[in-house]
């Protein structure tokens, strides 16, 4: 997967090449109590029906082994939403931002002859 991304300050753009093979490289100290005893992961597991959107995210990060979605495109507000949980590339009132980010990407990847990033 190749991951390229965009941001003005406030909006950031992540864009992504060859997500259909769902697989990201996952730190096994996330997974694993040992050596570490990181619990977390196997937690919000185990509860994922009373915490969805936490599970969401972490299935996100370790879509090989959840069943989660790598999406090709995210959009976030990092005023109103500095952590990137809330992926806004569908909402219809942010489409400006997401058409003038990809326009600077693609405009970038042309710039340095970026071969991975087909916009």
């Amino acid at each position: 997967m190749q991951e390229r991304s965009v941001c003005d300050g406030r909006w950031k753009l992540i864009y992504r090449e060859r997500v259909e093979t769902n697989w990201r490289q996952v730190n096994e100290d996330l997974k694993e109590a040992k050596p570490w005893g990181n619990r977390s992961y196997a937690e919000t597991v185990r509860v994922k029906a009373k915490f969805p959107e936490a599970f969401r995210v972490l299935a996100e990060m370790d879509p090989q082994s959840l069943g989660g979605t790598v999406h090709r495109f995210e959009l976030y507000d990092l005023q109103a939403d500095p952590d990137e949980m809330r992926n806004l590339v569908d909402v219809p009132a942010r489409k400006i931002e997401l058409e003038r980010l990809s326009d600077s990407l693609r405009t970038w990847a042309k710039d340095t002859a970026d071969t991975a990033t087909h916009l």
